[in-house]
């Protein structure tokens, strides 16, 4: 059976400690054509409800973008087609193609 989000988040979370800028190619994820239900299971990460999170497409977006946390405070959407984004607590998710997750952590000190 092919690794599951959730275990291949545990698993680099075991091996790595907490995520900052450590990559999961989900080419080696078992996603089957239910994108959204993956999507659900990665927001629904138990344990992560500390740190912004957005899911975006990559089309257009660039990651400053997300680390300036110019987007809404509130969950948007979970449908990706038409390069809506959604954010919700914990870990920024920026997706590539759909061929990779890069997860970051959002924390970051204030400079000065």
């Amino acid at each position: 059976m092919s690794e599951t989000f959730l275990g291949a988040l545990k698993r680099k979370e075991e091996e790595f400690g907490e995520f900052r800028d450590r990559r999961l190619d989900v080419s080696e994820l078992d996603l089957g054509s239910r994108f959204n239900e993956f999507l659900k299971e990665a927001l629904g990460c138990p344990g992560r409800e500390d740190v912004d999170c957005v899911i975006a497409s990559s089309n257009g977006i660039q990651e400053q973008h997300v680390a300036e946390g110019i987007f809404p405070e509130s969950v948007c959407i979970l449908d990706l087609s038409d390069n809506r984004f959604c954010k919700v607590p914990r870990t920024v998710l920026t997706l590539h193609n759909l061929k990779d997750l890069t997860l970051a952590n959002n924390n970051r000190e204030e400079n000065g």
